[in-house]
């Protein structure tokens, strides 16, 4: 309708910028600004950065690409979609409505080269019938004898890291995804001895097969912009899943990539509140690829994918899609731009307001009497609020961990910062604007009965589990600016600390195999 809303105030030091929109120009897709302006309040000296400087840097630094879109696509994940949704309770409203058909043409939907009773077909002893699970996936691999398996390939015993080597960008990025070569390692025992659920196929099935994954390994060297098509060879498999079958859940922590050869499969997400409800959030059809966010950012799936209907998918897993991206690294930027297209025009807004802030241990988040002008989310790590009274003592109010809201209360009152709050550790965090709240407000009133409750449970956790306690909860203690006084039982700590009883104990040997134990379950 043409009405303006402030969703954020820049100072000096801090920057207009959305990653969206820079992603958007290292893939190709440039847009315009149709929506979002920006508008000098006073005389300002500013610094413009074209976006299409980094694509001259990444032509010189190829694996760059890789970690700098990783970063975008983490940031999209734990900051803005964390923010919208478990917190203020959107779900549909940050992606597009569904369109269709495909977008584009698909070679292995032509008539020439694949018949309905191929593309349909499939054994009776195929696992298709169960409910399917990424931990007990009942997936169909492809016989050990398709043309694309017999075809020769230095690239896919390439392990994935240098062994003393300096660790690059991409193994940074390796490493933020949650993929190693002991990973490497264990799927290739795992495989040796255990023939596919397709070897015992016969001979016409065999054949079938091969045939649906050569051609979809055609469309997946277009939709990726594969240069060298071999890379494909002994990383893609197939799948069917019967229909009202589940293949990724939200929360999965190891997830592939699926591309959707035929059928239609629903993606949907908890509804914030009722996790017996799931909302739809769009359908997959024949052409697509999924779950690209979790893969490429190493975080838990965001979303839950039911089959619709009976489906087919060709199935990439983070190890392997990763040893691809090794060794043509431009291929992130078109899995990423699957991703991007179905963002809504809403989150392509705020993507130019929400911050990504990280906060030094020690150092003070606001301080007492400060402006109110923004909520923020703690994503790791730990903060403390203290009140200094009239008298000089301090006083701990409280304290923040991860999922817990920090300042909500001055901004909604529209009061000055009532507490100061510190730093406990390195910590993480989501800053939204007070003016960026306001617009969210008023375009989904939902969103303040999600805030009001939010506010209650604090409340009413507080009264039910205040107890008298020592404020020095790190602090020396006697130190005489704190005082005792009552505050809610802290019982989200996520840290643990090893302290040895003396100078005798292997504490670092025990540190390493409690590493080892608890990496094995993630």
């Amino acid at each position: 309708d043409g009405t303006e809303h402030l969703v954020k105030q820049v100072a000096t030091g801090e920057n207009i910028h959305s990653l969206l929109s820079i992603l958007d120009v290292l893939t190709g897709h440039p847009g315009t600004f149709r929506s979002v302006s920006a508008r000098a309040k006073t005389d300002s000296t500013i610094l413009r950065l074209p976006a299409h400087a980094f694509s001259s840097m990444f032509e010189k630094f190829n694996e760059s690409a890789v970690k700098v879109v990783q970063i975008i696509m983490i940031r999209l994940q734990r900051v803005t979609f964390s923010a919208l949704h478990n917190y203020l309770g959107l779900s549909q409203e940050l992606l597009k409505p569904p369109t269709h058909p495909s977008a584009i043409p698909l070679t292995i939907s032509q008539p020439t080269h694949l018949s309905a009773s191929q593309l349909t077909h499939r054994p009776a002893n195929s696992p298709i019938g169960q409910p399917t699970h990424p931990s007990a996936s009942p997936l169909t691999h492809r016989p050990a004898n398709s043309p694309i398996a017999n075809s020769t390939s230095t690239t896919s015993s390439k392990p994935l890291t240098e062994p003393g080597s300096h660790m690059s960008d991409f193994d940074a990025a390796l490493m933020r995804a949650r993929v190693s070569v002991s990973d490497e390692k264990s799927i290739a025992t795992a495989t040796e001895g255990h023939p596919s659920s397709a070897s015992s196929y016969r001979s016409q099935t065999q054949a079938d097969e091969s045939l649906i994954l050569d051609l979809a390994a055609k469309d997946l060297v277009h939709i990726l912009g594969l240069k060298d098509p071999s890379l494909l060879v002994g990383r893609i498999t197939l799948s069917y899943v019967r229909a009202g079958s589940i293949f990724c859940r939200q929360g999965d922590q190891d997830t592939s990539l699926y591309f959707l050869v035929k059928g239609t499969v629903s993606v949907l997400q908890n509804v914030v509140g009722d996790s017996s409800k799931e909302a739809l959030m769009f359908h997959v059809e024949p052409g697509e690829i999924i779950d690209v966010l979790s893969v490429l950012t190493g975080e838990p799936s965001f979303f839950t994918m039911r089959a619709r209907t009976d489906a087919i998918m060709v199935v990439i897993t983070k190890l392997d899609f990763y040893s691809m991206m090794r060794l043509e690294p431009f291929i992130v930027l078109n899995v990423a731009h699957c991703t991007v297209k179905r963002m809504s025009t809403f989150v392509r807004q705020i993507d130019f307001a929400v911050d990504w802030q990280m906060l030094e241990a020690g150092k003070a988040l606001f301080r007492q009497g400060d402006p109110s002008d923004s909520i923020y989310i703690v994503l790791t790590g730990r903060l403390r609020s203290v009140l200094t009274t009239v008298g000089g003592k301090k006083e701990l109010v409280g304290e923040f961990g991860r999922g817990e809201l920090v300042g909500i209360v001055e901004v909604l009152t529209q009061n000055e910062r009532a507490t100061t709050v510190l730093a406990v550790r390195d910590t993480e965090l989501t800053k939204i604007p007070s003016e960026l709240l306001n617009l969210i407000k008023l375009r989904y009133p939902q969103v303040v009965a999600r805030l009001i409750h939010l506010l209650g449970t604090r409340i009413l956790g507080n009264m039910q589990q205040r107890h008298t306690v020592n404020l020095a909860v790190g602090v020396p203690l006697h130190s005489e600016s704190y005082e005792k006084i009552e505050r809610p039982t802290v019982d989200n700590l996520a840290t643990i600390a090893i302290v040895p009883v003396s100078e005798d104990v292997p504490v670092t040997n025990f540190s390493l195999e409690l590493q080892h134990a608890l990496l094995a379950i993630g």
